[in-house]
């Protein structure tokens, strides 16, 4: 029994390290924000460009630019929403662990 009490100190150490690294993440998710609001504008700033006065290699940089953007934005936007991340498994033997002492 002294080592299932081991396991479960541990286990629950564990959990609050993941605790305590999301919620450093609040700055972070600001950051992330920020970044993103930024882009949403370049990406404004390109649509009310008029495309006639700029030369072929200028339309395709532009095209490129704006391909990165999007790139750029589904990952920043990807990570707005995690704030707590737990593996299945890791909840599986908490809760297991918790049948067994309980």
């Amino acid at each position: 029994m002294n080592l299932l009490k081991k396991l479960t100190l541990a286990i629950l150490f564990v959990g609050s390290i993941t605790l305590v690294e999301a919620g450093n993440s609040d700055n972070l998710s600001a950051e992330r924000a920020a970044r993103a609001v930024q882009l949403q504008e370049r990406v404004e700033e390109i649509k009310n460009l008029d495309f006639k006065t700029y030369s072929k290699d200028d339309r395709k940089a532009l095209k490129s630019e704006l391909k990165d953007i999007k790139k750029e934005l589904k990952s920043v936007q990807g990570g707005l929403d995690s704030k707590f991340s737990i593996s299945i498994g890791a909840a599986i033997i908490i809760i297991l662990l918790l049948i067994l002492l309980l």
